[in-house]
């Protein structure tokens, strides 16, 4: 699994709406990129219960990915516009399911405050 987060930048001051967006693939899927869901979680720093932001929508070109790991891997991007952040320092978390073990695989962790 390889995976990115390009937005927001880690430290980012987030206004709403803002976008959550990078790219993640499955090395072991034999076509397409591996990837049948993105799931986006908020999880306030100060504790508490994470607030769940969203299913990523996924799929659409990534040419600077296919061009480190192949075509086969070029529909790889994932992002989400979301709403749903109370003022605060959070840490968004980013899981990637894969089609290929059906389970989710990885995550990345960027912090914002809004």
């Amino acid at each position: 699994m390889r995976m990115a987060i390009d937005t927001p930048q880690a430290g980012a001051l987030v206004d709403q709406p803002y976008v959550i967006a990078g790219w993640a693939i499955d090395l072991a899927a034999t076509e397409g990129s591996g990837i049948d869901t993105v799931h986006v979680w908020a999880y306030p720093t100060t504790g508490g219960a994470p607030n769940f932001l969203g299913e990523a929508n996924i799929g659409d070109a990534r040419p600077d990915v296919a061009a480190t790991y192949g075509p086969q891997f070029e529909r790889s991007s994932y992002s989400l516009v979301t709403t749903d952040l109370q003022a605060g320092t959070w840490d968004i978390v980013v899981y990637v399911h894969s089609s290929v073990s059906n389970t989710f695989q990885t995550a990345q962790i960027v912090r914002v405050t809004r």
